[in-house]
């Protein structure tokens, strides 16, 4: 069973050695493919948006697992972000479990249910927010990486009603590699980028509200679909929001993302 990532077409052209694939992807930051003969399929729409889901995984109870997990996300993101870039969505359980990653309509999640179902629930989460958050709001993962992981993580967590904890006091707009490794301590990627960007997502949430936050967001989403966004401007996105946002934004993020004070 084979599963691709984007939105546009397929075919498949026979070889007398095996089948050739082709594939053209429209609107697409990046794409993947996943191949496995023992993959079972579950396959629904979500009702609010349209979005035909299929997950799958050599396990048909957690297949049926991810496919209610991503329906779920998919109808919150919807309500929060508006529509989303593609009318289909896969997602496909990774062989290796430290591998989870999106890609456009498709993401792979690293569990295979030994770590328990909420594992599995918040990676399906945090990877299909991805969706929109770079899906719709394409950002370069080198120079702005906090643009879509900081709103990809704040996201999952605020579905799960828990902001985390962090112990970073890095600013969370810097290089990938300026973090020097991905988890383990205080300064790493993981919890600079993902958690203290929650954690300073959540506090703008405290502020202005949750409904405010998210109406400005989405809009901002909707208006420019399939744009890509700088870490300057997705500041100005949140400063614009509420007066109030400057100050609470301005302890995370590096004099060259916020704009001078006027």
């Amino acid at each position: 069973m084979l599963f691709r990532s984007g939105s546009g077409t397929a075919k498949t052209l026979p070889t007398t050695t095996g089948t050739e694939w082709v594939f053209e992807q429209v609107n697409a930051r990046t794409a993947a493919v996943g191949i496995n003969p023992d993959f079972v399929q579950a396959k629904g729409t979500e009702s609010t948006s349209g979005i035909t889901i299929i997950a799958a995984s050599p396990s048909a109870s957690r297949a049926s697992a991810m496919l209610a997990d991503a329906k779920a996300a998919v109808a919150k993101y919807t309500a929060w972000y508006g529509a989303a870039p593609y009318n289909r969505l896969r997602v496909v359980e990774s062989s290796y479990l430290s591998y989870s990653e999106e890609y456009p309509a498709l993401v792979f999640i690293g569990d295979n249910g030994s770590s328990g179902s909420s594992r599995r629930t918040y990676l399906v989460r945090h990877e299909t927010a991805h969706q929109w958050w770079y899906g719709l709001s394409a950002n370069h993962q080198l120079d702005a990486a906090w643009a879509d992981e900081s709103f990809a993580e704040f996201s999952a967590r605020l579905i799960a009603g828990t902001n985390p904890s962090s112990c970073s006091s890095s600013k969370i707009d810097l290089a990938p590699d300026a973090y020097k490794v991905f988890s383990g301590n205080c300064a790493s990627y993981w919890d600079t980028v993902y958690l203290r960007g929650t954690r300073m997502l959540w506090a703008v949430k405290t502020k202005i509200g949750q409904t405010k936050l998210l109406t400005c967001l989405r809009n901002d989403l909707q208006g420019h679909r399939f744009s890509l966004v700088t870490g300057p401007a997705l500041a100005d996105v949140l400063e614009a929001c509420d007066p109030a946002v400057r100050a609470i934004i301005a302890p995370y993020l590096s004099t060259t993302t916020l704009d001078p004070v006027p």
